[in-house]
């Protein structure tokens, strides 16, 4: 997988690294992600890809950024 080189000017969080300013926590997408793929589940769609999506969050949320903005997925996507 290849990376966003990030930018050494701009506003733009998602490739930058300044998640600190959450619209949206990490913590708050990974109980909605296990939320939706449990519905999921139970109405037997496919949910390959929510789970590695699932996954990444999850990391996200272990290396203790989930009061970030969930955009800080990207530092376990392509981290530097």
């Amino acid at each position: 997988m290849r990376c966003i080189q990030k930018p050494t000017t701009g506003n733009c969080r998602d490739t930058c690294g300044d998640f600190n300013t959450a619209n949206f926590s990490t913590r708050q997408l990974l109980k909605n992600i296990r939320l939706f793929l449990d519905d999921a589940k139970a109405a037997g769609l496919n949910t390959d890809v929510l789970e590695d999506i699932e996954r990444i969050t999850d990391k996200t949320v272990e290396n203790g950024i989930d009061h970030m903005d969930y955009s800080s997925t990207y530092e376990v996507t392509c981290p530097d």
